[in-house]
């Protein structure tokens, strides 16, 4: 039976989907009772028209399906729009990733049980989010912010997450593991068979986590030589008579069923900066959302909430955990085989000093591209500003000209 302390243990994953239904449906109602417009709707629609990229002159909304096309086609001739959108895709590709592996991660690098783990990310994960969507929202709000405002603030905030990432350099040291980064005894060579075993024909797929009284990780009480057991508590079992770890007279077993503890004290230090991390993080997410808003004419929001998306989805969160998921591969030194021995398992052993290092290079790397995007968006939409008011001034000088000669 899988208890909540072995590595294997997943625990109620569907429980958060259903609890966050439960409390969007909630929300929902009273949401439906809104108006279709809120009050001084022109005035909002008359600002966020000055600040939209004007793209084509024309004087009426598309209404038809059929002009569909042409709408998206307008919208991605939009460059501070695609821009922003290139920038959702780098943190899409971080949120998703992360989200996906930092659970394992951190059960990896801090030697923690998967439900410490969920206890410490949920302590970590869920304040820092909603305090940066808050952050976020408020900043505009309260000042007001214009859609170069809102981009610098993403700029900001992307600079800050990035520095903050640096938290991954915090990591601890490998565990000990019989055979695979330290040898039995004094041997010179490193191989799970040792004499001191090879009575037991231990099978290679058969891994359970075993630390001797030594402090040195065991592929199974069969690899560490054991030949009898007991259950001393719920689900926790003491080894005796293992011929592979070294007597200790002071005890009366030389095995339990579970990691080794090795004290690091890096870990405040790491979730400290990974709050600051996931906070500048969301500092973003209400900006992003606001910024397509005034980029784009009032008549295409729908259609550019629907195309961002689109566009955050398949370029962000779908490569996302497969990105992260390769390159935590990367750094795996040692796999289990499979049932069949043809194939690669699960990996057992992970080089703790390069998977913080690869984390922190994979942040630094779309941290970097999210803020050329954003740059990117603002540099175009000041372009754009710019030939829009020399449009308007050349259409009035034209007007003018045309009233002196009436």
């Amino acid at each position: 039976m899988i208890t909540p302390e072995n590595k294997a243990w997943i625990g109620a994953w569907w429980f958060g989907f259903i609890i966050c239904g439960i409390i969007i449906f909630i929300v929902a109602i009273p949401v439906l009772g809104l108006p279709s417009k809120l009050p001084d709707w022109k005035e909002i629609e008359r600002s966020r028209v000055s600040e939209a990229v004007i793209v084509v002159n024309r004087t009426k909304a598309y209404e038809h399906f059929h002009e569909l096309p042409k709408a998206m086609f307008e919208l991605l001739r939009n460059s501070s729009f695609v821009f922003i959108n290139l920038a959702g895709c780098c943190e899409g590709i971080i949120i998703s990733g992360s989200g996906t592996f930092i659970p394992k991660i951190i059960q990896v690098q801090f030697h923690l049980t998967s439900k410490t783990v969920a206890y410490v990310m949920g302590m970590v994960a869920v304040p820092s989010a909603v305090m940066g969507i808050l952050m976020g929202g408020g900043i505009i709000k309260r000042y007001d912010l214009k859609f170069n405002g809102i981009l610098k603030l993403c700029i900001c905030s992307t600079i800050l997450a990035m520095l903050s990432s640096s938290g991954f350099f915090f990591t601890c040291s490998s565990e000990k593991f019989a055979g695979v980064n330290v040898p039995y005894f004094n041997e010179t060579t490193l191989s799970l068979n040792h004499p001191c075993n090879e009575q037991c024909k231990c099978e290679y797929n058969d891994f359970s986590p075993t630390c001797g009284i030594n402090n040195v990780l065991y592929f199974s009480p069969c690899y560490a030589g054991c030949t009898t057991s007991s259950l001393v508590a719920d689900n926790i079992m003491h080894y005796h008579n293992c011929s592979c770890i070294n007597r200790d007279s002071s005890r009366d077993y030389h095995a339990m069923n579970q990691s080794c503890f090795y004290p690091c004290s890096n870990l405040p230090h790491f979730l400290i900066l990974v709050y600051f991390t996931l906070f500048f993080t969301f500092v973003c997410a209400i900006p992003i959302v606001n910024a397509t808003l005034r980029c784009v004419k009032s008549d295409q929001t729908s259609l550019a909430m629907g195309t961002q998306w689109m566009i955050a989805r398949l370029g962000g969160f779908v490569p996302g955990p497969i990105l992260f998921g390769i390159l935590i591969d990367d750094v795996c030194t040692h796999w289990l085989r499979s049932h069949d021995k043809n194939n690669e398992g699960s990996c057992y052993m992970y080089d703790n000093y390069w998977l913080g290092r690869y984390i922190v290079i994979l942040a630094y790397g779309w941290k970097a591209l999210e803020l050329a995007f954003f740059s990117l968006s603002l540099w175009c939409y000041n372009i754009n500003q710019r030939i829009n008011q020399m449009e308007e001034v050349e259409q009035e000088e034209k007007e003018e000209e045309k009233g002196l000669e009436n």
